[in-house]
């Protein structure tokens, strides 16, 4: 009996430490990263709304974008696709010395067309710090 129970013991015993040492469980993260760049269906010429009435956004088809009105570039790699018509462009410029422009940029597209714009800039000086909000629209031209 008492070899009998032990035995039922040590099955169960190693039933439970091969099921939790087998877990598929990922312990370091999903693995998982969120696509970079603008969609290629959007690539092209945009003029800016709101805040920012009188620029030029182009939009190219690698992904990538850059505002030709204040020359600020945003590689592919810069900005994280939320969705298919979300995407989220962070940059960096320095518009003179001693002064360091870090921003984010929401771009919300409506349709093929037209896209909604939100974000904030901080900007940095020997001052201090200050931050600037975004909010405006595109149009393709």
């Amino acid at each position: 009996m008492n070899k009998r129970l032990f035995s039922i013991l040590f099955t169960l015993f190693l039933v439970g430490i091969l099921s939790v040492s087998c877990s598929n469980a990922d312990k370091t993260g999903s693995g998982e990263t969120k696509p970079t760049g603008i969609d290629s269906k959007y690539a092209g010429t945009w003029i800016g709304g709101g805040d920012l009435a009188g620029q030029t956004i182009v939009i190219n088809a690698d992904g990538s974008a850059k505002n030709q009105t204040q020359n600020v570039d945003m590689p592919a790699s810069s900005i994280t696709k939320n969705s298919d018509t979300s995407y989220t462009a962070n940059y960096t410029l320095n518009p003179s010395s001693g002064v360091t422009v870090k921003g984010t940029m929401n771009l919300e597209f409506t349709s093929d067309t037209s896209a909604n714009v939100t974000g904030q800039n901080t900007i940095t000086q020997s001052g201090g710090t200050s931050t600037q909000n975004i909010n405006g629209t595109l149009t393709k031209q």
